[in-house]
């Protein structure tokens, strides 16, 4: 190290010489056949994984809330179309795991985006009468979401007591559902009724507070209720 006044300090680092050989990066893994997604391709260890987690689903001798998960992680894994296809084929099997499969596919549907699809079926797992009282309060969390939508639709063209009579009934069965609680904050929101709409959203992040999705609703919320420090 060297220093000066006024020159600054200047610092050399001496290291061993030694000899290497550079070593050429391994060949790119090759892909295998694409999937029924667009723009999707499945390799080998993808297309085992679909196959694995198929087979699980459609397995008799597991549990169907246990089994159940495993077409969720179908979807998670990007095999988008082959999961609501699989919930789709449960679900005309009938009887008592085909309206669980139906729940499974319209969540599926209503990530994916299909929200017309996902009424339908919605309809028709309420009129398969093979439906246990967690099966109901299950496709409730299902038709929350698409009545929540509905109502965004309400709320921007100011018919706010149409969209409270939209809500109220799933509110009643649903009473601590964040969706739900936020929807319903922002009806009152947008009729300047701030007080209501902030206890509505605060209460919604106490049902979830480690939930990314709530937390951006109940702030957003927070905004369209003018209270821009309340969530600061």
């Amino acid at each position: 190290a060297q220093s000066s006044p006024g020159g600054g300090t200047t610092v050399g680092v001496w290291l061993p010489a030694t000899e290497a050989r550079v070593v050429p990066p391994p060949p790119a893994r090759p892909l295998g056949r694409k999937g029924t997604g667009p723009g999707r391709v499945l390799g080998m260890d993808d297309a085992e994984a679909i196959r694995i987690l198929a087979a699980l689903y459609t397995n008799p001798n597991v549990q169907p809330d246990e089994r159940r998960v495993a077409v969720y992680d179908l979807y998670r894994i990007g095999a988008h179309q082959e999961a609501i296809q699989l919930a789709a084929n449960q679900m005309a099997k009938g009887g008592t795991d085909g309206a669980k499969a139906g729940i499974d596919y319209a969540k599926l549907l209503v990530t994916d985006g299909q929200y017309g699809r996902a009424s339908t079926v919605v309809a028709q797992v309420e009129a398969s009468g093979k439906l246990s009282g967690d099966d109901r309060d299950d496709l409730l969390s299902v038709k929350a979401l698409l009545v929540a939508r509905d109502v965004d639709k309400l709320i921007r063209a100011h018919e706010l007591a149409r969209a409270y009579d939209e809500m109220s009934p799933i509110y009643a069965a649903r009473p601590n559902d964040p969706i739900v609680l936020v929807t319903i904050g922002r009806i009152y929101a947008a009729g300047n009724r701030n007080t209501e709409a902030l206890q509505y959203f605060d209460k919604a992040y106490q049902q979830d507070p480690s939930n990314i999705d709530v937390i951006r609703s109940v702030v957003m919320g927070a905004i369209q209720a003018q209270d821009y420090d309340h969530w600061a």
